[in-house]
């Protein structure tokens, strides 16, 4: 495709085999097709596994993590344009939620991946527990940010700067797409970052929303009800700018704390080196500590499903959780299935449980209604999908797992074409084509 502008469907036609190296010589110095290709690993059903297993890797994923923050509020902006122009109902529009909602999802899991790519504990736990040993210890920790030989001429500058003339000059840097490099260093993150939130801050306000600590934490993400509400009395044209300048704030967000985390490493690893003992009772109190227990992301589904995911792990079975920003896919297999067969997939030899459901918007309201969950159930020897009759049967076959659907629980079998296999059945290569790091197994959904 050399000569010619790659387009979205050009990248399922890229070679299968194509390798992570082959695409770092071929697109990792082209802004636009790296944009490109993160879009289509996110969006897309079928791309080559090499292009997902590039993007995580260390040559690019800082980069695939920034333009998956600003393309969530560019498709944003384009969903929410479909709502106005069209309507909730409209196939455009539809299209445009789930091009969203897989961003989304995908720009959970780059955060994390980032994070421990860089050595760094996504454990909570951790987390407070090293930012505790640094408030018992703020002067050594402020000696090793601040060495004697003090700062460069350009540093000093910026830390002496009025806070109005630096809230300026963070500003221009966010509407010139991060060209002052002297933000970036380690002794102006912090007041980078306050500035970053007082113009953030700023944004909200002028679109209508107060600024909670949630909000900042979620780092000035627009609500999607916000703009549902507002649909029929803002001017498309006066929000457009501002919703794209709080996606700018908010990748220059993200930004600062991958330097925060990555500025801080050497001193948290000099503090638990030193103080060894003081830091496992902090992480201890931490992990005691209800409040610090959060669940893991998990993308929108109806309640009952986390009682059926409750059930398959307690029988074996790895639970993943799929959504495509209309339906969410339960999707389950036994763990340890092993035969003389690895050319087939696991679900063929090994049995396979799946709970669904739809979501649908009421016309005229903006909360979201979910359809009535169908199971399916895949026997090891009938070799075909089966409609269950309901929760009750998955319970029974999460813990027996027979070969074939027992009669009692048998409701009808999925017809064998595309559009009924697509409806009930999550695509293979949705699931599995986003290989993680080997050593971040925890990363899917669970």
């Amino acid at each position: 495709m050399s000569g010619t502008r790659m387009r979205l469907a050009d990248v399922a036609q890229l070679d299968p085999g194509i390798t992570p190296e082959e695409l770092q010589e071929h697109y990792g110095d082209d802004p636009d097709t790296i944009s490109l290709l993160t879009v289509a690993e996110a969006t897309l059903n079928r791309v080559p596994s090499g292009l997902s297993r590039w993007l995580v890797s260390e040559e690019i994923c800082d980069v695939w993590e920034d333009v998956l923050t600003r393309q969530e509020g560019l498709h944003q902006l384009s969903w929410w344009n479909s709502v106005l122009g069209s309507g909730f109902d409209d196939p455009a529009t539809r299209r445009a939620e789930r091009r969203l909602a897989r961003i989304r999802q995908r720009g959970v899991e780059a955060r994390l991946i980032v994070e421990a790519r860089a050595g760094l504990s996504a454990d909570r736990a951790t987390a407070l527990a090293l930012t505790a040993l640094m408030a018992d210890h703020r002067e050594e920790a402020e000696s090793l940010f601040h060495p004697d030989g003090g700062h460069p001429p350009e540093i000093a500058r910026l830390l002496t700067m009025g806070a109005v003339a630096f809230r300026e000059l963070v500003g221009n840097d966010i509407k010139d797409s991060g060209v002052c490099h002297a933000l970036r260093h380690p002794a102006l993150l912090s007041r980078w970052y306050e500035a970053l939130v007082a113009i953030g801050t700023m944004a909200f306000a002028e679109i209508g929303l107060e600024v909670t600590p949630a909000r900042v934490r979620g780092l000035f993400a627009v609500p999607d009800p916000h703009l549902i509400q507002a649909r029929h009395d803002t001017p498309r044209e006066r929000w457009a700018s501002k919703l794209t300048f709080l996606t700018h704030v908010r990748a220059a967000l993200v930004e600062h704390d991958r330097l925060s985390r990555r500025a801080d490493a050497p001193l948290h690893r000099h503090l638990v080196d030193r103080y060894p003992v003081r830091y496992a009772e902090l992480v201890e109190q931490a992990r005691q500590d209800p409040r610090n227990h959060r669940p893991p992301p998990r993308p929108p589904h109806p309640s009952v499903f986390d009682g059926h995911a409750d059930v398959l792990r307690e029988h074996g079975w790895d639970v993943r959780w799929i959504f495509d920003g209309h339906r969410v896919w339960l999707d389950a297999w036994p763990i340890g299935e092993r035969t003389g067969r690895p050319s087939l997939p696991a679900w063929r030899t090994g049995g396979r449980l799946i709970a669904t459901a739809v979501r649908n918007r009421n016309t005229g309201r903006s909360a979201w209604r979910w359809s009535t969950p169908t199971y399916v159930f895949y026997g090891r020897g009938q070799g075909r999908y089966t409609l269950l009759t309901g929760a009750d049967a998955l319970h029974h076959l999460a813990a027996t797992n027979p070969r074939a659907t027992p009669r009692r629980f048998f409701k009808a079998m999925v017809p064998p074409v595309r559009e009924h296999l697509e409806a009930h059945v999550p695509p293979d290569g949705h699931r599995w084509r986003r290989p993680f790091p080997e050593c971040l197994p925890a990363l899917h959904y669970r």
